[in-house]
């Protein structure tokens, strides 16, 4: 800059303000005219504008300002006609808080310092919060108050930055916080409320509601004065109208921020923004989340990265929520898949055990000489229980082949009602033996391509889980055409099963945890099987029940015709056999059972009171005891405690696995009644090994035998 000759040597100097007041008319100010000023104004002055550090003058009692061009953006849209006037005029906003220290400073008082103050300054945008550190510094005058000189530095993005940090940090720490998408919103949004009111003046979390629109799940704030409120719901269809155009940012332009003016022309003060909310792990949006800036803060591109960031913790949080929940869920369905196989083996076991049981028992006691030789019988008794394990084999290995995805399906022409009627059939005498009402509604669908050997296997299971957990009542069984399906269904009026269990009864492994059908057999795998078969024909197995009042299990397929010309299966494969004789056996007593009562007085033999659910092992025992004691039967422990009551035994032998009660609940039961503390009790089970002995010991038991166990231990 070139300064003409006839400048005041003192704006002799580079910088807008030396030439402004170099030009200002300081005709009437309260100053003067800058050759008139004092040596002790001019020399400040002549500081001030030689500075690059932002200043201002502040001078005499009207304290007139003078200020340098570092401080020009201080002043913002005050600039340049602040230059003159009295300071309480310029900051007039602020003036509360500064005119005390000014005033104090102007007398004489001690300098200040205060850093990272905040000021709401009027610098033409409206109002917008600005941080300083400042120093005021009086500068003397002879016989006058002199001046105060103000040093400034704003200090806004230092301490913007920071408290956006500390949020952030807060908000990045809440990851991993919790399993739960709502409480990891909660969280956010608590985060925010808490620590953002000087960044967000409110903030609100939007997620789809299923119905293809999106909800409003949490927020925090209000919006501001005139803005509409948020609504509780948003509609996704083009053109809808929402106030704070959320709709339009996630549906065009998901993945970016969005700042949106709800009231134009209102400033900054109405403004909105909105951020997609995207799952991190698949990346896909997955909600909004309005924000809202600080009214008194400008929303420039600094404002829009901390709003993307916000939104990234905030996205995240519920990402690891749902991600840690997801895990809980696989952590919970594997420990679940661990205790169902556990149950399985300890069934499996059971079912093994038992039919090996009244396989050896008979053989080793010819071998050992008890008896000389078979009886007609025994035999069909080593027979059906031969077949009984026979069936058990194919059913682990059909379960096997359906684990690993090898069940194929080998269809053929096949007439549903007669082979269904076939198989009813063979149920019928169970069935009335159980004194259960059956109700038939088989339709004639004509000749469908199925699988004769899986449909068989899903009659079969169906009938025999009706009848084994209906007590009394009706089974109905229905076969009919709907649309283009075939239908089978199988209803009881049975015990039902609970609610939170109808979603897993499919499921391989799983058993419904009740205990009052009529038995404990079984292996858990037989309604998997079910599902399997009208999985491989390309239906779907379902079923409905009431607790209490029974269930309806729905075999669905795709009705296939069969050629005109190809001969129908019309009979089942004869695999049946031994399912029916366990059918047979849980509908009624046994009639090998053994009862004898005692007679007072008499020279007594021991009594003992045997307890299985499985007639043929109960019989066996009764029978193997009876040589030397007088035996009493009983189907499960609610039964056993009838008779114990009316005629305690000298002994108990019960097996552990039984519907309604089982042995170990019976045992605890005993050993809780006075009368029955001491009573002696020997528990059978398929469990082998010292750990199920030992359960068995610590419960009270007297002694344990494992299945398949000899006439000898027994004795």
């Amino acid at each position: 800059m070139t300064h003409d000759r006839t400048v005041d040597p003192l704006f002799a100097c580079e910088g807008e303000m030396a030439r402004r007041m170099a030009e200002h008319d300081w005709t009437g100010s309260v100053l003067g005219r800058p050759e008139g000023w004092s040596e002790s104004l001019r020399t400040a002055v002549g500081i001030m504008l030689r500075s690059r550090y932002p200043m201002i003058l502040s001078w005499g009692e009207e304290l007139a300002v003078t200020y340098n061009d570092a401080y020009i953006p201080t002043l913002g849209a005050k600039h340049p006609e602040a230059l003159g006037r009295s300071l309480a005029d310029v900051f007039a906003e602020i003036w509360d808080a500064i005119g005390p220290k000014q005033r104090s400073v102007l007398a004489g008082g001690p300098a200040t310092w205060d850093e990272d103050t905040m000021f709401v300054l009027e610098r033409g945008d409206g109002p917008e919060e600005v941080f300083f550190d400042f120093a005021y510094s009086h500068v003397p005058e002879p016989d006058a108050p002199g001046g105060v000189l103000a040093v400034v530095t704003i200090t806004t993005d230092k301490v913007v930055l920071a408290r956006r940090l500390a949020l952030l940090n807060r908000l990045s720490r809440a990851i991993g916080g919790t399993d739960e998408r709502d409480e990891a919103i909660r969280t956010s949004m608590r985060i925010l409320g808490e620590e953002a009111e000087a960044e967000i003046a409110f903030a609100a979390v939007y997620a789809p509601d299923g119905d293809g629109g999106l909800r409003l799940l949490d927020g925090v704030g209000a919006p501001g004065v005139g803005q509409p409120a948020l609504p509780a719901t948003l509609s996704l269809e083009p053109g809808h109208d929402d106030p704070y155009g959320v709709v339009r940012a996630y549906v065009s332009q998901v993945g970016t921020t969005v700042a949106l003016d709800a009231q134009p022309g209102d400033g900054r003060a109405r403004m909105a923004a909105t951020q997609s909310l995207r799952d991190q792990l698949n990346d896909t949006p997955s909600g909004v989340l309005v924000l809202a800036p600080n009214p008194l803060r400008p929303y420039d591109p600094s404002s829009e990265e901390f709003f993307a960031l916000v939104a990234d913790n905030v996205a995240a949080t519920i990402s690891d929520a749902a991600s840690r929940a997801k895990e809980a869920e696989r952590l919970e369905a594997l420990s679940a898949l661990a205790a169902a196989k556990t149950a399985f083996l300890h069934n499996v076991s059971h079912e093994f055990r038992t039919p090996l049981t009244l396989l050896l028992g008979p053989l080793e006691d010819v071998l050992a000489g008890r008896i000389p030789h078979l009886d007609t019988a025994a035999v069909e008794s080593m027979h059906g229980n031969a077949h009984r394990l026979l069936r058990l084999v194919n059913a682990l290995l059909d379960f096997a082949r359906g684990e690993a995805g090898e069940l194929e399906l080998q269809a053929q022409a096949v007439d549903p009602r007669a082979l269904t009627e076939d198989l009813l059939q063979s149920f019928r005498p169970a069935i009335d033996r159980a004194g259960l009402g059956l109700q038939v509604d088989l339709a004639d669908v004509g000749p469908v391509m199925l699988d004769p050997l899986l449909w068989e296997k899903a009659v079969l299971n169906l009938i025999s889980n009706a009848l084994k957990y209906t007590l009394e009542g009706t089974i109905r069984l229905s076969l009919a055409r709907d649309g283009d399906d075939v239908v089978l269904s199988v209803a009881d009026s049975g015990v039902g099963i609970a609610e939170d269990e109808l979603g897993h009864v499919f499921d391989r492994f799983y058993r419904v945890a009740r205990s009052d059908g009529r038995s404990f057999e079984g292996t858990g795998i037989g309604l998997s099987l079910v599902a399997d078969a009208a999985r491989l024909h390309g239906g779907a197995a379902s079923v409905t029940s009431v607790e209490g009042e029974g269930s309806t299990f729905t075999m669905r397929v795709p009705l296939v015709p069969a050629a005109a010309d190809q001969p129908a299966v019309l009979a089942a494969s004869g695999a049946r056999d031994a399912l029916i004789r366990d059918a047979m056996a849980w509908a009624g007593t046994d009639t090998d059972d053994v009862t004898i009562s005692r007679v007072e007085g008499s020279d007594q033999r021991p009594c003992v009171l045997v307890v299985d659910d499985n007639a043929e092992l109960r019989s066996r025992v009764a029978r193997a005891l009876s040589g030397f004691a007088d035996v009493r039967t009983a189907h499960d422990g609610v039964e056993a405690l009838e008779v114990i009551d009316a005629s305690p035994p000298d002994i108990v032998v019960t097996d552990v696995m039984m519907p309604r009660m089982s042995g170990v609940e019976l045992l605890i039961r005993l050993r809780q009644e006075p009368a029955t503390a001491t009573l002696p009790v020997v528990l059978l089970s398929a469990r082998a090994g010292s750990e199920a002995a030992t359960e068995a010991l610590a419960a009270g038991a007297d002694d344990y035998v494992t299945k398949p166990f000899t006439t000898e231990e027994l004795e």
